[in-house]
């Protein structure tokens, strides 16, 4: 087994993680830290933390992977809620590899995002290619990459909406029963940057009592802020948001590291 306590070792080399994969975390107190949290954030009428410490590897999502006809799922798997890059193994198979870093992650109430969740749950996936002519004016060339989208084609002579056969495809099944955790805005994932030392995931780091006194400052504003209601329910457009606040930062380290993977990641 590879030694993890070492900051510049195996923890700040991308190449090295899918190693990391199967050992525990670094020692860090995170029943200690958590408390502090619950001080700052408080916890839920069940005693359940609203801000969460884990560390990356163990925060997992639900994903259908294979549908039916009618867009049912018949299959699904839990995958790594912040995944770094996927590390191809034989066989065309591939494990999903986190970045060995401490996170914090927000709670939301079932009230909150089970109507949005429904509501963006599904894919539209089409069954069927657009017709080479529009079906109204019966022009070649038609379709307005412009305007058209998704499943819906429009007509650059006549403007008429053209709608591709397609089957409502089920991506993340029903809305979590129990609450939902998503990295928590601003503050998110623990990591330490310094200029031409660390690359695009920064350095591990152990969070701490600066962290806290972030996290105190960052509740504190959004509890001035009048039109905000942490409790209020989220609209599809607010639930997209909150997904899009945990992909962002993934999704910029993982362009980075692909970038950069013909050297990093061998």
């Amino acid at each position: 087994m590879k030694p993890i306590l070492i900051s510049h070792g195996p923890l700040d080399k991308p190449s090295e993680w899918p190693s990391l994969m199967v050992q525990s975390p670094p020692t860090v107190d995170v029943e200690g830290f958590q408390k502090q949290i619950d001080k700052i954030v408080g916890t839920t009428i069940l005693n359940e933390p609203i801000v969460r410490l884990r560390w990356a590897r163990e925060c997992r999502k639900w994903v259908n992977i294979e549908w039916d006809a009618f867009g049912n799922a018949t299959k699904g798997e839990f995958q790594q809620k912040y995944c770094a890059y996927r590390y191809d193994l034989p066989g065309d198979d591939y494990v999903e590899i986190s970045p060995p870093r401490w996170v914090l992650e927000e709670r939301f109430e079932p009230a909150q995002y089970e109507a949005s969740w429904d509501a963006s749950r599904y894919l539209n996936v089409p069954t069927d290619i657009p017709s080479p002519a529009c079906r109204y004016c019966k022009l070649l060339d038609w379709i307005d990459p412009h305007k058209s989208e998704g499943v819906i084609n429009i007509c650059r002579h006549c403007g008429e909406m053209n709608l591709v056969p397609f089957v409502r495809r089920d991506m993340v099944g029903p809305a979590p029963r129990d609450g939902w955790y998503n990295l928590l805005y601003v503050i998110g994932v623990f990591s330490k940057h310094t200029k031409n030392k660390f690359g695009p995931w920064g350095g591990y780091r152990v969070p701490d009592q600066s962290d806290l006194t972030n996290l105190r400052r960052v509740i504190s504003l959004r509890n001035k802020d009048a039109e905000c209601n942490p409790h209020e329910p989220l609209s599809p457009a607010a639930l997209a948001q909150a997904r899009a606040w945990g992909l962002q930062y993934i999704n910029e380290q993982r362009k980075a590291i692909n970038e950069r993977s013909t050297t990093s990641i061998t």
